[in-house]
């Protein structure tokens, strides 16, 4: 079992460095100083950082046109340099790459890309509930600005985990 966990994390290793060499050859600016541009401060708030990290979901209906879309995003923070996202619109998948966190606060945390200058998606909590926000939110559908989304709790799957291990 222990081999298998480290074959998984190996393979997300290498799946990381072939993000990296996938933006290095499409940039001018290298994948690491974008990074260190964006992300100049926030090692001092590695605390607020931490209680944004996780997963967050959200599914929601939008009508444009006489037409209806159904846009679900599913986000992974993992590190201030690797957020994951994925959008379904109308069950067709888009996942996106090259993003990062550009700051974080207690109240929310803006997720920018090195790729795309336009792209930007907030969460925020407001009044006890978290918010998907942002630029690219707002242009779905206009004059919308916000949608709920839920932080999914994970805490009790790593502990079921890490007893396991400790008694192999």
């Amino acid at each position: 079992m222990k081999s298998l966990i480290l074959i998984f994390l190996l393979i997300i290793s290498c799946k990381e460095s072939k993000a990296e060499n996938a933006y290095k050859k499409t940039s001018p600016v290298s994948y690491k100083e974008k990074l260190k541009i964006n992300t100049k401060g926030l090692s001092s708030k590695k605390d607020v950082f931490s209680r944004w990290k996780g997963n967050y979901c959200t599914n929601f209906t939008i009508t444009r046109s006489s037409e209806d879309y159904e846009l679900s995003y599913d986000i992974k923070i993992v590190r201030q340099d690797r957020v994951l996202i994925s959008e379904k619109i109308n069950g067709e998948n888009n996942n996106l790459s090259g993003l990062f966190i550009k700051s974080v606060s207690k109240n929310q945390l803006v997720i920018k890309s090195t790729i795309d200058d336009t792209l930007e998606y907030i969460i925020s909590e407001i009044d006890g509930k978290c918010y998907i926000r942002g630029f690219t939110i707002y242009m779905l559908n206009p004059p919308n600005d916000r949608y709920p989304i839920n932080k999914i709790r994970t805490l009790i799957l790593y502990s079921v985990i890490i007893i396991h291990l400790n008694h192999m």
